[in-house]
This record gives structure tokens, sequence and C-alpha cells, in this order.
């Protein structure tokens, strides 16, 4: 009877030991990677490879209430990531860049709809946009995302909103280092850049 007993522990032993520790491990592992992107900052995605990229969009878009699908690496047909909600299936393009983001991208995108039966496109980028890049997403309805957007929607999804009466005043607070927004002109025209420059490169498109 207690050879029975032990022979039943033991069992009970490994089936935890192979099945389900390695199981609480990989959510654990996956829950910290999720709080990661969560917590990550602007710096931080400058420093991801584009594949690290689509993870962070990826936890922050099911943060939103989409179901998201990665694609794969090579032949993705002009989608990094597929969002469905409801009946809603939109394709995103994302774009880890240092430099602006030209037509090329906005190009993928217009045929990964057509191709994954999408709704709407969208390019996000941690960098910014071309003029033409721009104007041929206007006329197609793509939605776009630079790095202001971007680092809007992480600070909403790490419950820290920012006042746009903040983002768009020049004498507003910069919502990454609490350093002063002043008025600066650049190649694309003015804008409301961080005092801390080259320290914090946060920069906003004044509105005219």
């Amino acid at each position: 009877m207690m050879f029975k007993i032990v022979i039943t522990i033991s069992m009970i032993v490994v089936v935890i030991t192979f099945t389900i520790l390695p199981y609480m491990r990989n959510a654990i592992k996956n829950n910290l990677k999720r709080k990661r992107y969560l917590d990550s900052g602007i710096s931080d995605i400058d420093k991801m490879q584009g594949i690290e990229f689509e993870e962070f969009l990826k936890v922050h878009f099911e943060r939103l209430g989409y179901h998201v699908k990665t694609t794969k690496t090579t032949n993705d047909y002009g989608a990094d990531l597929i969002l469905k909600k409801e009946r809603n299936i939109i394709v995103v393009q994302a774009k880890r860049y240092k430099s602006r983001i030209g037509i090329n991208a906005i190009q993928e995108v217009i045929g990964a709809i057509r191709y994954y039966k999408g709704m709407k496109g969208m390019v996000i980028t941690n960098s910014y946009f071309t003029k033409n890049a721009i104007n041929l997403a206007k006329a197609n309805q793509i939605e776009l995302w630079d790095r202001n957007k971007l680092i809007e929607v992480m600070l909403k999804n790490n419950g820290r909103e920012i006042s746009s009466q903040i983002i768009n005043n020049v004498d507003g607070i910069c919502p990454l280092c609490k350093g002063q927004l002043v008025e600066k002109v650049g190649p694309y025209g003015e804008f409301y850049g961080c005092k801390n420059y080259p320290k914090c490169d946060f920069r906003r498109k004044k509105r005219g």
C-alpha cells in the first residue's frame, strides 16, 4: 500500500515538473515582458529591433482591446500586425527607423489591406513621415502614427494621459522629462520641442 502511495506521489511530482512548472514559468515570463513593454518609453523603443517593436505594439493594441496577430518576418505582404475587434480588421505596418518614413511604407500597407481583406490601414513609427508619405496616406485613408502619436498612446496605456492643452502650449511641460516646451523651427516647419534636447527629443507639430 505504501509503495503504491509513493509511486502515485512520484507520478504527480513528474507531471508538475514537466507540465505545470514550464507553463507557469512561461506565464511569468510573458507577464514580465508585457509589463516591460507597457512601461517602456520612447528612448527604449529607439533601441529595439524591428521584431521587438512589433511585439511592443502587439502588447499595446491588446491593451486597447484588439485581438492581435503578428505576420511572418518574411513575405508579410506589407503588414506586420493584423488587428481584429468585432468585425473590423486593421492592417498595420510597423517601422522602427531613425530616418523619416517615405511613400514605400504607405504603398506596402495599401497592398496589404487588399491581401488581408482589411477595412483600414495604419503605419506606425518611432520617427516621422515625409510630406509625400503624408499626402499619399491622406489620399488613401491610411492612418499614420508618428513619434508624437506613439508617445501619447504609450502614456495613456500606462495611465499617464497627456493633456492636449499642455502639449500644444508653447509654455507647456514636456510629458517625457518635465522640461519646458519651446517653439522651434525645422526643415518641415514650426514645432514645439523640449528645451532639454538632445537629452530629450520630444517634439510636437505646431497647430496653425
